[in-house]
């Protein structure tokens, strides 16, 4: 429908990874742009005097879509949106809405501006999005789901033993901290690293895995593949 798209959910869930697989299914091209990475001049472009004419001229970021770089099609991808201040998501209006900066530079047919962020309530940086740049979206609130993980990420990409685990104790495929002082907890993210030293021996698995998921989720893994280990041998 050539709309753009707002989507808000949990941190570590696989938001971008949505987009990223969106793409490659319709084999259109894909362009991140992490808006806690840049200032106003890396979004909107920085205008520099021409001391022939007088006239400000407009340099755009060279990371905006390019159809010899990026192709005819693809997602313009603001990641992020509702960390960064006002002032930065005021800047991503024109893009989003008329889809252009200045006079001079219009995104061409074909690309969409889309964006992703996370909720206000999950203490993850995230503020309030203006009401202006809401306004401009349609907004959808996503939920980590384990099925749908597991079709577009987790069975390609993490250890069987990982997934099997998940598949039997699925409340703990995400679980957002109750207290202010825990950093580490499961997500989609924090798994997929975890697996990676699923390998390690028994207690530096633990102490690696806890430093991703925390210490309860770490010890529930391990109490299932002891079990899973006396039931194969």
């Amino acid at each position: 429908a050539d709309e753009p798209l707002l989507i808000i959910g949990k941190p570590g869930m696989g938001k971008t990874s949505m987009f990223e697989a969106v793409t490659q299914k319709l084999g259109i091209g894909y362009l991140p742009n992490i808006l806690s990475h840049k200032d106003p001049s890396a979004v909107g472009g920085v205008q520099i005097p021409d001391l022939k004419t007088g006239i400000l001229r407009l340099y755009i970021p060279e990371d905006l879509p390019d159809p010899k770089r990026h192709g005819p099609k693809g997602i313009l991808h603001y990641d992020e949106i509702n960390v960064v201040s006002m002032l930065l998501q005021a800047t991503a209006y024109g893009i989003i809405q008329e889809r252009r900066l200045g006079a001079s530079w219009k995104l061409m047919k074909g690309w969409v501006p889309m964006a992703s962020g996370n909720n206000v309530t999950d203490r993850s940086a995230a503020q309030r999005i203006s009401l202006a740049l809401a306004n401009r979206f349609n907004i959808q609130y996503v939920e980590p789901h384990l099925p749908s993980w597991l079709q577009q990420y987790g069975s390609e990409h993490v250890d069987t033993r990982g997934t099997s685990f998940l598949r039997f104790r699925p409340e703990l495929f995400h679980v957002m901290p109750r207290n202010a002082d825990e950093t580490c907890f499961p997500t989609a993210r924090s798994w997929t690293k975890a697996f990676k030293f699923i390998d390690k021996p028994p207690m530096e698995r633990r102490r690696i895995f806890s430093g991703y998921v925390g210490s309860a989720a770490a010890d529930e893994f391990e109490a299932y593949w002891r079990i899973m280990e006396r039931a194969t041998t």
